[in-house]
């Protein structure tokens, strides 16, 4: 599916992530990943059939439920898949979907660590890596919490905090630091990768 740009109206546009001249977008309401090509300023439905459901698959055989944040890296993105309590990898050369970690079925979610054929999530809202780094970070909105998973066969783990986190809903990973959009405490946190300590960014109005 391709449109232009100026005459497509977007359907809660919710996570967007840069692949070469591209510009990934999680469209959580019409459950599809979508690309905008720089270039040529013209949409292009990737993935998704546009029904609620999670279902692996190449292209339009796969589905989505509520897709959210996005990253990508090298040739592949990683999708959090919010109502598939999942987080979905998509292939950049072929749009082949394949369930990472979570994933029972929409609505189907949990609180568990391990292996990721048994660990699970909540309603995933936000996702980042660092380019040099096989560390992928999961912001866990339901149950609010920050995950890690190790790249090349790691077990999800969740990161020792002195608390749970509000709604966290954003995150990003610079500076020797991930930084954490909390939400529904309206506030911005910075979790040191070296010392561990959580600490809250101080942000004049």
């Amino acid at each position: 599916v391709m449109a232009s740009a100026g005459a497509s109206a977007l359907n809660y546009p919710q996570g967007l992530a840069i692949a070469d001249n591209q510009v990934l977008i999680a469209m959580a309401g019409d459950n599809r990943i979508w690309s905008y090509h720089l270039g040529r300023a013209a949409l292009t439905a990737r993935a998704g059939t546009g029904a609620l459901e999670a279902r692996d698959g190449s292209g339009h055989l796969a589905a989505f439920a509520q897709p959210a944040g996005l990253a990508s890296v090298q040739q592949m993105a990683y999708v959090c898949d919010g109502l598939g309590s999942s987080i979905r990898t998509m292939q950049l050369r072929g749009d082949l979907v394949q369930t990472l970690v979570g994933g029972q079925g929409t609505w189907q979610f949990g609180d568990q660590d391990g292996p990721r054929s048994t660990a699970r999530l909540q309603f995933p809202q936000a996702i980042a890596l660092a380019a040099d780094s096989p560390l992928l970070w999961i912001a866990d909105t339901g149950n609010g919490r920050l995950r890690c998973l190790r790249l090349g066969g790691g077990e999800l783990t969740t990161v020792e905090l002195p608390r749970r986190l509000h709604g966290p809903a954003g995150l990003a990973v610079a500076a020797g630091a991930v930084w954490i959009a909390e939400t529904d405490a309206h506030a911005i946190l910075r979790y040191d990768l070296a010392s561990g300590a959580l600490s809250d960014v101080s942000i004049d109005e």
